[in-house]
């Protein structure tokens, strides 16, 4: 095969943007405030306060790319927050050692349960009862929070063990808090979510186009319940440092956070129709132009074969040229897979992922017979049986290299 094209690796220009606005808001303040704002204790005041801000970005991102919406994300922190601040509440006020540790990790495993299960009572509401996603969160969001305040009468509840509160406002080497560390670790798990794993493809797929996905054998429900059960879980880990860092739970602390994670997942570049979004801003990304100029280098053979792997395939069928009907395409109705191109698609899981080969199946490949067919008998008189062995030699030549051609995406 021929070398393949080059990895299309692009900066997101919203981060290009934010990067921007961010350097003017630095560089403002510097010049106004002077040393009062170049104070570590500043920094580390931010440090603390925005990995709650991330976190329930992250999950509020999983349900856009899903082509839904999760509006609940404040009411399960604070309800799990609740629940955990009551747990914790009753435990000895001095424990400390191993009892300590087992406290803290059973406390965190009970929030993430709890947060699963606000995550999936969503999603049972947006996949079973048919209700959209932008009004079954606001109705969860209300009912979390109203669990909250009938469990604390609308009071805070305090009292804390010490060794949580020094566990969440903890900073190692006397810089770096507990929260961004924890921030960082589901930055990285988020990041392998979306572009890494078959679950982050198939929530693309399914936010950008649900018929596609459907005819893909993509369920709908597993996909749904995932992404929202992770942003349950999302969640509960941001009240888990709220009630850390406030030394309370209360059902309406962090009432703004949820208009401003989701402003947070659009300027971070998350469609809010659908389909796309990650945690970084750079990416290898398949386009229909990158299709168009690979398909221009086959002059003078024509491109009339398409094999690809099943990553690849996914991200095709997303763009929207895929699934305009006026360009003649009929997936849905007859389940062939062609192109605007006029080249026929093929799928196979012996091309490598990443990786789309074009031919001109006319020119690209040539069957050429070694020798004949070759029939051998041989009995076996002590069976009473004729055994055959039937062989031929065979390969495939390629006369025109210049007829295939491999796309790394």
């Amino acid at each position: 095969m021929n070398k393949g094209a080059k990895r299309s690796l692009r900066i997101d220009p919203h981060i290009i943007g934010i990067l921007a606005i961010f350097v003017v808001f630095f560089a403002a303040m510097c010049a106004t405030q002077g040393q009062r704002f170049l104070r570590v204790s500043i920094f580390k005041s931010m440090m603390y306060q925005f990995p709650e801000y991330g976190l329930l970005s992250f999950g509020v991102m999983l349900a856009l790319i899903s082509g839904g919406n999760d509006l609940s994300t404040v009411g399960v922190a604070n309800l799990t927050g609740i629940l955990s601040a009551m747990l914790l509440a009753r435990a000895p006020a001095d424990i400390s050692g191993v009892q300590a540790g087992l406290l803290i990790a059973g406390i965190a495993l009970f929030a993430l349960l709890i947060g699963s299960v606000c995550g999936c009572f969503t999603a049972l509401l947006i996949y079973k009862v048919n209700i959209p996603a932008f009004v079954a969160s606001i109705g969860t969001l209300k009912l979390y929070t109203g669990i909250g305040m009938g469990l604390t009468e609308g009071q805070a509840i305090s009292g804390l063990p010490h060794v949580y509160t020094n566990m969440i406002q903890h900073n190692f080497f006397k810089l770096i808090p507990m929260p961004l560390l924890v921030y960082i670790v589901c930055a990285i798990f988020m990041a392998y979510i979306t572009r890494r794993s078959s679950f982050g493809l198939q929530l693309k797929l399914q936010g950008s186009n649900a018929n596609a996905a459907r005819f893909a054998g993509i369920r709908k429900s597993e996909v749904l319940i995932k992404a929202y059960v992770i942003s349950g879980c999302m969640a509960a880990l941001a009240g888990l440092i709220m009630i850390g860092r406030m030394n309370s739970a209360k059902s309406d602390y962090g009432t703004s956070y949820t208009l401003l994670s989701i402003l947070i997942c659009i300027l971070g570049g998350v469609s809010p129709k659908g389909g796309s979004g990650k945690i970084s801003g750079t990416a290898g990304t398949l386009t229909y132009s990158a299709l168009l100029e690979f398909w221009s280098k086959f002059d003078p053979y024509s491109m009339n074969t398409i094999l690809v792997s099943n990553d690849v395939m996914l991200q095709m069928l997303k763009l929207s040229e895929f699934q305009n009907p006026l360009t003649g395409l009929n997936f849905q109705g007859t389940g062939t897979l062609s192109t605007p191109l006029g080249a026929k698609l093929l799928r196979t899981s012996a091309v490598p992922a990443g990786k789309l080969i074009g031919l001109d199946k006319n020119y690209a490949l040539e069957h050429i017979c070694g020798s004949e067919v070759m029939v051998e008998y041989d009995k076996l008189i002590d069976r009473q049986i004729e055994r055959a062995a039937i062989t031929s030699i065979s390969g495939f030549a390629k006369p025109y290299q210049e007829a295939s051609k491999v796309l790394t995406v």
